[in-house]
């Protein structure tokens, strides 16, 4: 008999949580559990624990939301409905985040901390920059983005902000509309790039404009080449 070994995910568990007025650390979670942080309103929550599967925040007012977790399994989290809030994201996992996706996030704070050894680590910083895609809608509403050292100091702030949309467009797909925002490390400053998101292929791969033509750009010069390469063998 072969032994085929389970996926983790095939093992996910979904952990709830919920609280309102109060300051608290949840410690209980497990390696699997997908963390649901919801309708909780007034409180400072922090998340802290070796590993968790994914994380889920949706419908938080007012709160503090703090992730101390060490490992995010699939690198995702889940931003949705949350108002006047603020998601810290501390040193140990801020880097280990590939997917935030942003759902209707409206006048809240989301800060990145950075450990102070990795602060002049320039390896690091451009590395933390291109592997982080935040995915956003036209639902969200003044949503501002902080990196900054473990003293507070920040090395980039900004208000998430989308380039215009036709009005004729946003009638007919105003639900649809996602956009895609990478930090870019340039010389000794931080930018951040926001690019309407084009789908591409059957399963809806998430790519901006600029992907989409650098990959024709390549496409272009392989055939290019190819051209060339059948043109010299048929004359020789």
């Amino acid at each position: 008999m072969t032994f085929i070994p389970q996926s983790p995910f095939a093992r996910r568990t979904q952990q709830f949580i919920t609280h309102n007025n109060t300051t608290v650390e949840e410690t209980s979670f497990q390696s699997n559990d997908l963390l649901y942080v919801s309708n909780s309103t007034n409180s400072n929550i922090k998340l802290t624990g070796t590993r968790c599967m994914k994380i889920i925040l949706d419908s938080n007012n007012d709160s503090t939301i703090t992730f101390n977790v060490n490992s995010i399994t699939t690198g995702f989290v889940e931003v949705m409905k949350c108002k006047s809030s603020k998601i810290l994201l501390e040193s140990n996992c801020s880097h280990k985040i590939n997917t935030l996706q942003l759902d209707a996030v409206q006048d809240c704070e989301i800060i990145f901390n950075i450990s102070d050894e990795n602060v002049n680590n320039e390896e690091f910083l451009k590395s933390f920059c291109s592997d982080l895609s935040i995915i956003s809608n036209i639902e969200c509403k003044n949503v501002k983005l902080i990196i900054r050292n473990e003293n507070g100091n920040a090395l980039f702030e900004s208000i998430l902000i989308f380039e215009n949309i036709e009005e004729n467009v946003l009638q007919n797909n105003r639900s649809s509309i996602q956009f895609k925002s990478k930090f870019v490390k340039q010389d000794e400053t931080i930018l951040l790039e926001t690019e309407v998101i084009i789908r591409e292929g059957v399963n809806g791969y998430v790519s901006t404009r600029k992907e989409q033509q650098d990959k024709d750009k390549l496409q272009k010069e392989f055939d290019e080449k190819m051209e060339k390469l059948l043109k010299d063998g048929l004359s020789k």
